[in-house]
């Protein structure tokens, strides 16, 4: 039995396991949460969720009660593959079993981004992206899976916890979830196959109980969506953009009603979790208008509820965006909507760090939200991309403001060729 040590020298993983059937099924769907890839082909990596995933340190747990001993599996995100852990057995670990009031039919998904290992990579500013990339990993599972009751619990975990799964008492916060494993049944195994060029899933049994339809067919749907793009690796994102958007765009700014949606969108989303704290939580919304000037609108997220503000600059010319990500004027131009989520660094000094990484946390939950609605609304498609324009934040009275931020444009006449090339190389940029 050969075992190997991974983010922390207190968990150890047995590669040579066999996953139990029943977890199969779940091993697929953190694939697509976790932005599995395709095999390259023609140099060209094809993603099937726009996800980061593998790009980050971040670490995948699934817990769950098999014959009264606690399993503990790890998921290998660069792999794509679940491993069983030494870790297993530990009575300390049924501590977040009982905080999710779980059983025998259910597991927890564990969700966390190590920080001495982000440190080393990114540094500190670094490892907030990391945990806004973890935020939106665990929401795209909650979504597609259908976690039980809706719910991704924001938690900082205690010094036992920490130990026994492994994370060296380093990890501020964490984002977990529960399913069912009754409601994954009834696939043995998912197979990636081939039509045409064009990529599908093809499930293995005649019968799929209603849940499973509805996570195959989003899987199908963003397959379907994302590998219909063929970008040449060696090609950059403005001379892709160069070459096609004469031919393939016809520009649509986003109607008032469409904004109004995302807003409704995002104040609904914020109150579905109102027993967790959610102060200083800030959203922009940046809408561009006929004249290419943007108007900033601010919602206030707090524990009386959510307030709408404007913003003292209004009508900021598109000139004023210096970040590489806005460099493209042609993107800019033809954004409808940029949303940005965070919270003032400055604030830091006021709550407990373990506070902050769960408010970024929430904020990936809130940017992976909006690329559900802009597609499940076709009001468009979402890109999403780090932020870091000191200047321009400033003109927005907002300094110190680094958020992750998620542009929604308008529809096109071939969505299929130009916005879904945004998505893939978007994530790469990290």
């Amino acid at each position: 039995m050969c075992s190997h040590t991974i983010f922390s020298p207190a968990i150890l993983i047995n590669r040579h396991s066999v996953l139990p059937e029943e977890l199969i099924p779940l091993k697929e769907a953190l694939g697509w949460t976790c932005g599995k890839k395709n095999s390259s082909h023609n140099g060209i990596q094809k993603r099937y969720i726009p996800s980061a995933g593998a790009r980050y340190p971040t670490e995948v747990l699934a817990l769950y009660l098999a014959d009264g001993v606690y399993q503990l599996y790890y998921y290998d995100v660069d792999e794509h593959k679940m491993y069983s852990t030494f870790n297993s057995g530990q009575a300390g670990l049924g501590e977040i079993f009982a905080d999710h009031k779980a059983n025998e039919k259910e597991v927890v998904i564990i969700f966390a981004s190590v920080l001495w290992r982000t440190l080393e990579r990114y540094g500190l500013r670094g490892y907030r992206y990391c945990l806004i990339e973890t935020g939106c990993m665990a929401s795209q599972l909650n979504k597609t899976t259908g976690a039980v009751n809706g719910h991704i619990a924001l938690k900082t975990p205690t010094e036992n916890l920490d130990k026994h799964l492994g994370l060296s008492c380093s990890t501020p916060a964490m984002a977990t979830c529960k399913l069912e494993l009754n409601s994954l049944k009834g696939v043995k195994k998912f197979k990636i196959a081939e039509k045409k060029g064009v990529q599908y899933i093809d499930e293995q049994t005649p019968t799929m109980n209603p849940l499973l339809k509805r996570v195959e067919k989003f899987h199908r749907k963003a397959m379907k969506k994302v590998t219909r793009i063929a970008v040449p690796a060696s090609m950059s994102f403005s001379e892709y953009e160069k070459r096609e958007s004469a031919n393939h765009f016809s520009e649509r700014l986003l109607s008032n009603d469409d904004i109004s949606l995302i807003k409704r969108h995002l104040v609904e989303q914020c109150r579905n979790h109102e027993n967790e704290r959610h102060e200083h939580l800030d959203i922009v919304i940046l809408s561009v208008d006929e004249d290419k000037f943007i108007n900033p609108v601010m919602l206030w997220v707090r524990n009386e509820g959510v307030k709408e503000i404007s913003l003292p600059y209004r009508s900021v010319d598109i000139s004023s965006f210096t970040d590489n990500v806005f460099q493209q004027q042609e993107i800019v131009k033809r954004s409808s909507v940029i949303v940005m989520v965070g919270m003032s660094t400055c604030l830091t000094d006021c709550f407990d760090y373990g506070y902050f990484s769960r408010m970024s946390l929430k904020a990936g939950m809130l940017i992976a939200d909006l690329y559900r609605l802009a597609d499940s609304a076709d009001i468009g498609t979402t890109t999403i991309g780090g932020f870091s324009d000191a200047q321009f934040v400033g003109k927005l009275g907002l300094d110190n403001f680094y958020p992750l931020i998620a542009q929604i444009y308008g529809k096109t006449s071939e969505r299929d060729i130009k916005e879904d090339s945004r998505v893939l190389l978007t994530s790469e940029r990290f």
